[in-house]
């Protein structure tokens, strides 16, 4: 059953590149070489450039992008970082037990002064990004 499986899974994937080696249209480009392209169906960058000021009142298109129109995305982009740093803020400070085992072995003397260090950078870094990062070519991405 195994091998069944996996020459399946074999037959898709060279299936996959052989349909891609072959000059299949992917994408508005080969839609426009296959003939098949309307071009108010296919450019979206141009309308978002010129309707993002009318239907958002954002004078920033890449903010509008990222805030308006993909507001769910960048919701649980921003998730999955809160979730990040919780999750490092659990490991980096663990809770004391209660009772005779309660002492916690104190981190050693490199990661102590590495995190002192470093926390207060990056934390600095990812504030930078957050406010400005909208600014930047990849948008609010980072």
């Amino acid at each position: 059953m195994r091998r069944l499986i996996s020459l399946v899974l074999l037959l898709i994937v060279a299936s996959g590149i052989a349909l891609s080696l072959h000059g299949i249209s992917f994408g508005a480009d080969g839609a426009k070489r296959a003939g098949r392209a309307r071009e108010d169906k296919v450019n979206f960058g141009r309308y978002y450039d010129n309707q993002a000021l009318q239907q958002t009142g954002a004078s920033n298109v890449v903010a509008a992008v990222v805030v308006s129109y993909r507001g769910f995305d960048t919701l649980g982009e921003v998730t999955v970082l809160f979730l990040a740093a919780m999750g490092l803020a659990a490991i980096l400070h663990p809770q004391r037990e209660h009772g005779p085992k309660g002492k916690v072995e104190p981190a050693s003397l490199i990661v102590f002064t590495g995190c002192r260090f470093l926390i207060p950078l990056i934390l600095l870094f990812g504030a930078y990004i957050f406010i400005h990062g909208h600014l930047t070519p990849g948008g609010g991405f980072q």
